[in-house]
Protein backbone atom coordinates (compact mmCIF):
# COMPACT_ATOMS: atom_id res chain seq x y z
CA UNK A 1 0.00 0.00 0.00
CA UNK A 2 1.35 3.20 -1.26
CA UNK A 3 1.75 6.02 1.99
CA UNK A 4 -0.80 8.66 1.27
CA UNK A 5 0.35 12.41 1.34
CA UNK A 6 -2.38 12.63 3.90
CA UNK A 7 -0.97 10.74 6.98
CA UNK A 8 -1.49 9.98 10.40
CA UNK A 9 -1.00 7.92 13.72
CA UNK A 10 -1.57 4.51 12.22
CA UNK A 11 -1.95 3.64 8.40
CA UNK A 12 -3.60 0.06 7.67
CA UNK A 13 -6.20 -1.46 4.93
CA UNK A 14 -9.37 -2.91 5.48
CA UNK A 15 -11.40 -4.31 3.37
CA UNK A 16 -9.30 -3.48 0.24
CA UNK A 17 -9.19 0.62 1.93
CA UNK A 18 -6.80 2.72 3.16
CA UNK A 19 -7.78 3.18 6.52
CA UNK A 20 -6.16 6.06 8.96
CA UNK A 21 -5.95 7.48 12.67
CA UNK A 22 -5.09 10.91 13.10
CA UNK A 23 -5.21 13.23 16.44
CA UNK A 24 -7.86 15.73 16.28
CA UNK A 25 -8.39 18.61 19.44
CA UNK A 26 -8.43 16.73 22.69
CA UNK A 27 -9.37 13.05 20.78
CA UNK A 28 -8.45 11.01 17.91
CA UNK A 29 -10.11 10.51 14.19
CA UNK A 30 -10.69 8.31 12.03
CA UNK A 31 -10.46 7.97 8.03
CA UNK A 32 -11.08 6.15 5.00
CA UNK A 33 -10.24 6.68 1.59
CA UNK A 34 -12.44 6.36 -0.87
CA UNK A 35 -11.69 4.48 -4.51
CA UNK A 36 -11.21 6.61 -6.96
CA UNK A 37 -14.26 6.41 -9.02
CA UNK A 38 -16.03 7.66 -5.93
CA UNK A 39 -13.57 9.77 -5.11
CA UNK A 40 -14.47 11.51 -8.30
CA UNK A 41 -18.18 11.37 -7.91
CA UNK A 42 -18.60 13.29 -4.26
CA UNK A 43 -17.23 16.77 -3.44
CA UNK A 44 -19.03 16.69 -0.09
CA UNK A 45 -19.87 13.97 2.72
CA UNK A 46 -23.05 15.78 2.39
CA UNK A 47 -23.63 14.70 -0.56
CA UNK A 48 -26.95 11.55 -0.46
CA UNK A 49 -25.09 8.54 -0.79
CA UNK A 50 -22.52 9.65 1.83
CA UNK A 51 -24.61 10.77 4.23
CA UNK A 52 -26.16 7.52 4.93
CA UNK A 53 -22.69 5.80 5.88
CA UNK A 54 -22.98 4.96 9.43
CA UNK A 55 -20.18 5.69 11.86
CA UNK A 56 -19.87 7.81 15.13
CA UNK A 57 -21.28 11.19 14.65
CA UNK A 58 -21.69 10.69 10.82
CA UNK A 59 -19.26 11.87 9.00
CA UNK A 60 -17.72 15.47 9.37
CA UNK A 61 -14.91 15.28 7.03
CA UNK A 62 -14.65 15.15 3.34
CA UNK A 63 -13.87 14.19 0.81
CA UNK A 64 -10.53 15.91 0.56
CA UNK A 65 -8.65 16.33 -3.43
CA UNK A 66 -7.22 12.30 -2.20
CA UNK A 67 -10.28 10.92 -1.33
CA UNK A 68 -10.23 10.70 2.16
CA UNK A 69 -13.51 11.01 4.62
CA UNK A 70 -13.78 11.11 8.52
CA UNK A 71 -15.15 11.04 11.25
CA UNK A 72 -14.45 12.32 15.17
CA UNK A 73 -14.33 11.90 18.54
CA UNK A 74 -14.96 15.06 20.21
CA UNK A 75 -18.92 15.01 20.18
CA UNK A 76 -20.71 15.69 23.48
CA UNK A 77 -19.87 12.66 25.95
CA UNK A 78 -16.88 11.18 24.34
CA UNK A 79 -13.72 10.74 26.49
CA UNK A 80 -9.92 9.60 25.57
CA UNK A 81 -8.52 8.54 28.92
CA UNK A 82 -5.20 10.50 29.56
CA UNK A 83 -3.72 7.25 29.76
CA UNK A 84 -4.82 6.15 26.10
CA UNK A 85 -3.71 9.39 24.73
CA UNK A 86 -0.25 8.64 26.29
CA UNK A 87 0.16 5.17 24.50
CA UNK A 88 -0.61 6.30 21.12
CA UNK A 89 -0.95 10.38 20.66
CA UNK A 90 1.42 12.01 23.23
CA UNK A 91 1.06 15.25 21.85
CA UNK A 92 -2.34 15.65 22.27
CA UNK A 93 -1.77 14.82 25.28
CA UNK A 94 0.28 17.40 25.90
CA UNK A 95 -2.10 19.60 24.36
CA UNK A 96 -4.89 18.62 26.82
CA UNK A 97 -2.35 18.59 29.76
CA UNK A 98 -1.33 22.65 28.95
CA UNK A 99 -4.18 23.06 28.67
CA UNK A 100 -5.78 21.86 32.11
CA UNK A 101 -2.88 24.20 33.50
CA UNK A 102 -4.18 27.29 32.32
CA UNK A 103 -7.48 26.36 33.74
CA UNK A 104 -8.92 25.54 30.75
CA UNK A 105 -10.52 22.25 31.11
CA UNK A 106 -12.26 20.16 28.07
CA UNK A 107 -15.89 20.95 26.74
CA UNK A 108 -16.78 17.63 27.01
CA UNK A 109 -17.15 17.17 30.67
CA UNK A 110 -20.02 14.64 30.26
CA UNK A 111 -17.57 11.70 29.96
CA UNK A 112 -20.24 8.72 29.02
CA UNK A 113 -18.72 7.61 26.11
CA UNK A 114 -14.47 6.29 26.46
CA UNK A 115 -12.83 5.80 23.49
CA UNK A 116 -9.80 3.56 23.43
CA UNK A 117 -7.61 2.85 19.72
CA UNK A 118 -8.98 -0.42 19.68
CA UNK A 119 -12.64 1.00 19.49
CA UNK A 120 -12.27 3.53 17.10
CA UNK A 121 -10.42 0.96 14.72
CA UNK A 122 -13.26 -1.05 14.76
CA UNK A 123 -15.62 2.06 13.74
CA UNK A 124 -13.30 3.25 11.27
CA UNK A 125 -13.05 -0.84 9.38
CA UNK A 126 -17.10 -0.57 9.85
CA UNK A 127 -16.63 2.38 7.73
CA UNK A 128 -14.63 1.08 5.31
CA UNK A 129 -16.73 -1.84 4.75
CA UNK A 130 -20.09 0.60 4.04
CA UNK A 131 -17.57 2.25 1.73
CA UNK A 132 -16.69 -0.40 0.04
CA UNK A 133 -20.43 -1.93 -0.37
CA UNK A 134 -21.42 2.07 -1.36
CA UNK A 135 -18.54 1.54 -4.15
CA UNK A 136 -19.62 -2.12 -5.44
CA UNK A 137 -23.18 -0.78 -6.12
CA UNK A 138 -21.98 2.52 -7.33
CA UNK A 139 -19.00 1.63 -10.20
Amino acid sequence: MAKSKFSGLQQWEAHGLQCLIREGHDCLNGYVKLPSPLAKKYESYDDVDLINLECHGGLTYGPNEDGWIGFDTAHWGDFWPDEELGKHAPNTLKSRKNLKACGITSMWQERHNTWTIERLKEEVESLACQVKELAEKRC
